[in-house]
């Protein structure tokens, strides 16, 4: 979860998810959930639910936003990982984080993959710091 730190000036940093019923939030209104954020609370999985004035189905659209202090936004760090490096977002409730989810690559069934499949599924490991693929 992340926010510019203009909206945090004006509006303090939520400490726990439940706080987020007083935040504006930028809701995807792609998936099965939308304004539905998912959080680790008590060690379970936990959904809670946001709202707020600005609503898209373009990422772009919710990251510039979010840049602009509009409101709070949901995204896996490593899609706004050039945001918190920039300075343009700061991340908030890091301790509620939901626990990751992993990622798999299938290709065809064989006795091993294609070299080309091989080397881009080494990429993946070695970009998103994955251990044992």
């Amino acid at each position: 979860m992340f926010g510019a730190p203009s909206y945090f000036a004006r509006n303090g940093r939520p400490e726990h998810p439940a706080e987020l019923r007083q935040h504006a939030c930028i809701v995807r209104t792609i998936g099965n959930r939308p304004g539905q954020w998912a959080f680790q609370i008590d060690g379970k999985r936990r959904m809670v639910g946001v709202r707020g004035s600005f609503r898209s189905n373009a990422m772009a659209a919710i990251y510039s936003a979010v840049r602009s202090g509009l409101g709070l936004g949901y995204s896996p760090l490593w899609q706004i990982r050039h945001l918190v490096d920039a300075g343009q977002v700061e991340i908030v409730l890091q301790e509620f984080e939901p626990k990751p989810v992993p990622i798999h690559a299938l290709w065809q069934e064989s006795t091993r993959p294609p070299a080309k499949v091989r080397a881009f599924v080494d990429l993946l490991a070695m970009r998103l710091r994955l251990d044992d693929l």
